[in-house]
């Protein structure tokens, strides 16, 4: 895949691939979304896909010296690795391998490696639930675990919320109990991770809020925003819930948000025809902000399993979720104006420090006379019997009349500064 063809190439699973259980290295991650993205969209059975030693080395970040090594071992381990899709419509799991084969060429320079024919239904011929986007918007994630999460976020950025168990999205990642036990280790080296790298480098952000039970995390709520919009621009959340379309919409125009819309639903109920028929004739007549809230609203609230059908009609036709939307935009709102005033607060220590180094500067380069009539301007602010102690070389008044010399001139650079402006 020319650099070319891999900036327009396009990554397309099924929703429940998207959520399959199992634990890849970055390399190998890299190596099956990259495989992915050299399937075309008409076609009906897998082919043998190549990959060169240069693509290896371009698309993986990996030593070209070590790279005929690197590629044998990457394809030997992809070739043990298993994955579990859960399938709602029936209930069951299949466990199966990435791989069917992989061949070496050695002294060719290319690998050959070809998808087990089980995934088919998942990566195929795919027409409804199913997540894409563009091989370039994960190329340059440095960790698996963030590859994961952007997949999960995206298959909701049209919904803008989505909600696991710490329990759940630990077993989607394919983190095993014994690796970061605590919370606190499970945050800093999965979610904070993923959080700094998908700002920095996709389309996507994210905030997360932590759901606790006593004093233990047991579930995550994740905001997700849209840098760059990849529909029409929308009107502003605080007033999506309440917008009805002037007309109901066509199914066929909005099949992938009532697909979206569906995988809100608790895992017992998204088979139900019932309910996606309530969500599709609420879809049709509002947007797909007023039905994400019911359904969370119903999640949340609804004590009896066996009325959940009847809570959500009730709750989609009363919006019930209004309050539960008042209360995110309240949170967002606050989240906003607690980080500018982070950003606010890392901008004033920053300039200061600049300024502090600018006067450290300064100093060092003065004349020795010019020096003295600072340090004489910083003295006639001490006492006669600190002076007499600075005199004598007294430590901790030299150091003071030091900081003292600095504050002036931090002071007069400060002022230059408004002086420009």
């Amino acid at each position: 895949m020319a650099k070319k063809r891999q900036e327009n190439a396009i990554v397309v699973k099924s929703n429940d691939l998207v959520e399959a259980r199992y634990d890849l290295t970055l390399t190998e991650q890299r190596v099956i979304l990259y495989m992915v993205a050299m399937i075309e969209p008409d076609d009906v059975d897998f082919k043998t896909y190549r990959i060169t030693v240069s693509e290896f080395v371009e698309i993986m970040g990996i030593d070209e010296k070590t790279a005929y090594n690197q590629i044998r071992q990457v394809t030997n381990s992809l070739r043990e690795k298993a994955l579990n899709i859960y399938n709602p419509q029936e209930d069951s799991f299949l466990n199966v391998g990435w791989l069917s084969s992989s061949k070496y060429f050695k002294g060719k320079g290319y690998v050959e490696l070809r998808f087990d024919p089980a995934l088919k239904f998942y990566l195929l011929g795919l027409k409804q639930r199913f997540t894409s986007y563009k091989f370039t918007a994960v190329a340059r994630l440095n960790s698996s675990y963030s590859i994961r999460i952007y997949e999960l976020l995206k298959q909701y950025h049209k919904i803008g919320v989505r909600n696991f168990t710490t329990k759940e999205l630990r077993s989607i990642l394919g983190i095993e109990d014994k690796e970061y036990p605590l919370y606190a280790n499970f945050k800093a080296k999965v979610i904070l991770v993923a959080q700094s790298e998908l700002a920095k480098s996709t389309d996507l952000s994210f905030t997360f809020e932590e759901t606790k039970s006593g004093r233990k995390v047991t579930g995550i709520e994740f905001t997700i925003t849209v840098k760059q919009p990849i529909e029409a621009k929308t009107a502003p959340a605080t007033e999506l819930i309440n917008v009805t379309p002037a007309k109901e919409r066509p199914v066929a125009e909005i099949a992938s948000e009532i697909t979206a819309l569906v995988d809100l639903l608790p895992l017992e109920h998204r088979g139900k025809k019932t309910l996606i028929d309530t969500i599709t004739t609420s879809c049709k007549k509002h947007c797909n902000e007023y039905v994400a809230y019911n359904i969370r609203y119903a999640n949340a609230n609804c004590k009896e399993k066996t009325k959940y059908r009847s809570y959500l009609n009730k709750a989609l036709k009363e919006n019930w979720g209004e309050s539960l939307r008042e209360d995110v935009e309240a949170a967002k709102i606050q989240a906003t104006v607690k980080k500018q005033e982070v950003k606010k607060k890392e901008d004033t220590d920053r300039h200061d420090k600049e300024l502090y180094d600018r006067a450290i500067e300064y100093i060092g380069k003065l004349k020795a006379k010019d020096k003295k009539k600072l340090e004489a301007e910083a003295l006639a602010s001490f006492t006669p019997d600190m002076q007499a102690k600075y005199k004598a070389g007294d430590f901790f008044v030299v150091k003071g009349v030091k900081g003292v010399m600095e504050g002036i001139v931090m002071e007069r650079l400060a002022g230059y500064e408004k002086k420009d402006k």
